[in-house]
């Protein structure tokens, strides 16, 4: 998670992005929850989780898109709240 700068942001986790060379903890039918969240004391935060810096921000970078990315066919599954 980065600054209105582009710096990373320091958080608690001592994380700033999540990607495939992450532990990442996939679920059983194969999907991934990705936390992303101001308050770091959710427990399933610290497993898949990145801090945003305010409520209501996050970031996606995607390096070498594929063409379904560059040609607008792809695009990323929706942002979902849970309570």
């Amino acid at each position: 998670m980065y600054d209105g700068r582009g710096f990373p942001v320091a958080n608690e986790l001592d994380r700033h992005a999540l990607g495939d060379r992450d532990p990442l903890d996939y679920n059983a039918d194969g999907s991934l929850d990705i936390w992303i969240g101001h308050d770091t004391r959710a427990p399933h935060a610290w497993r898949t989780g990145c801090r945003a810096p305010r409520a209501g921000s996050g970031d996606m970078r995607l390096y070498a898109p594929r063409a379904p990315v560059l040609d607008g066919t792809w695009s990323p599954p929706p942002v979902r709240r849970i309570p």
